[in-house]
């Protein structure tokens, strides 16, 4: 449709320059040939713009593809470092959870120390099992208040 319009304004420039003295003479095909050359400049400028715009476009979907994916990236990050932050949550209760069972080891001693404080009757395999598990047919019995001043 460009071109055919483009034909049509060569082809009414060419009646133009024909009513003012005919193609057979020098200026006539002069100002032909000018406009020849200056529709095909036009022509390649077109082209050149085309490709460009083209180029643009690909920079443009180029560049929004890449901010998505530094967006995926960021939230990603973010939740490594929120699944870091409770790895380090978890080993920090775990370390002290290590810490009282030696502080907790550290006070009961040994078993001639529980004598000493008239505690022979504690059984230190239940005690270190912990967290209310209980040995099998085996109970606990701790010395009263009283027991324990008499002795």
């Amino acid at each position: 449709m460009e071109l055919k319009a483009d034909y049509q304004s060569l082809e009414d420039k060419f009646m133009r320059i024909d009513a003012l003295g005919g193609t057979g003479q020098p200026a006539g095909r002069s100002a032909l040939e000018s406009l020849d050359r200056q529709h095909t400049h036009d022509r390649q400028h077109k082209q050149k713009i085309d490709k460009l715009q083209e180029v643009a476009q690909t920079h443009l979907a180029t560049l929004t593809a890449l901010q998505k994916e530094c967006d995926l990236l960021k939230r990603e990050k973010e939740g490594l470092r929120k699944q870091l932050d409770r790895s380090e949550a978890k080993g920090m209760e775990g370390k002290y959870a290590h810490q009282v069972t030696r502080d907790k080891g550290n006070l009961f001693g040994s078993m001639s120390d529980l004598s000493d404080l008239g505690m022979e009757d504690i059984n230190m395999k239940e005690v270190s099992m912990g967290r209310g598990e209980k040995a099998e047919n085996a109970a606990v019995e701790m010395p009263s208040a009283a027991t324990l001043m008499t002795r």
